[in-house]
């Protein structure tokens, strides 16, 4: 996917706190093949591409098992939009691991 280094290594380093996990990176084209491929507890996901086609990411997700989770993109910058995403990716590898 088209995400910028520095928002990739801010959900690299969530992803790792949250749940000791590595974040994989693709684009829309192969989301649904990366997903099938590897079995996420989460799907983090721009909200703009989430608003663009929800049904279809929602039901990938819950293929999957994973919880999809909306990237607010203009947030996750500040502190508590970091925060906010660790709780997300904690809360989701919870639940995946029930």
């Amino acid at each position: 996917m088209g995400v910028d280094s520095k928002l990739a290594t801010l959900c690299r380093q969530s992803t790792a706190i949250a749940a000791g996990a590595r974040l994989e990176l693709c684009d829309m084209a192969s989301v649904t093949s990366r997903a099938a491929e590897l079995r996420p507890f989460a799907v983090i996901i721009p909200r703009e591409l989430l608003d663009f086609d929800p049904s279809e990411l929602i039901a990938l997700a819950r293929s999957v098992r994973a919880s999809l989770i909306p990237l607010e993109t203009d947030r996750v910058s500040t502190q508590l939009g970091r925060a906010e995403l660790v709780r997300a990716l904690r809360d989701a590898y919870q639940q995946w691991q029930r």
